[in-house]
């Protein structure tokens, strides 16, 4: 009995000092704050899968209203290219201008296609995720251009010829072109 209890006891301490630790290691300051730094392996598998489960039990269980037609793959493409592709990839920045300066790092979606539902997609869209550089574009854009570039999400690993030439040209072209 005595060493079932010395054995729990051992447990409850061991977990208290992660704790502790944890939490002293954040609030003294030994994290290293900045964004450019090497992503941290141990973040990456804890916080990475969290916020997979957190998105995936706040998003609403919705329903995308718009057909992948080509103009609301079109239309996608352009609110894409306008809001994210600086941070997410374009065919002529595969690799982001921006990733490399966010922690952690935005999936470049060129290599890393989305994978969530499109309902979690949109729940990202607009609402964004703290404590990343994810903004929630819910103030800015509608629900129907939130529901555009989730479409264009789910579908631009598949885009027709036509319509991938067209990124191509526009990922090209200057900034407010």
């Amino acid at each position: 009995m005595l060493r079932a209890s010395s054995f729990l006891l051992g447990i409850v301490a061991t977990i208290v000092v992660l704790v502790v630790g944890g939490f002293l290691y954040l609030r003294l300051g030994l994290m290293n704050p900045r964004a450019d730094a090497p992503v941290n392996p141990i973040e990456e598998a804890v916080l990475g899968p969290a916020m997979d489960a957190a998105v995936s039990r706040h998003a609403l269980p919705l329903v995308n209203p718009l057909p992948p037609s080509g103009a609301t793959l079109a239309s996608g493409m352009q609110l894409y290219q306008q809001h994210c592709a600086l941070c997410h990839g374009d065919p002529a920045h595969q690799n982001a201008i921006l990733a490399q300066s966010l922690y952690p790092r935005p999936p470049q979606f060129l290599s890393q296609a989305p994978d969530m539902p499109e309902a979690e997609n949109f729940f990202i869209v607009a609402y964004g995720i703290r404590n990343t550089g994810m903004p929630a574009w819910g103030t800015a854009l509608n629900s129907q251009q939130r529901w555009q570039i989730v479409t264009f999400l789910t579908h631009m690993g598949n885009l027709d010829p036509a319509l991938t030439t067209r990124w191509q040209n526009l990922a090209q072209a200057p900034p407010n072109s």
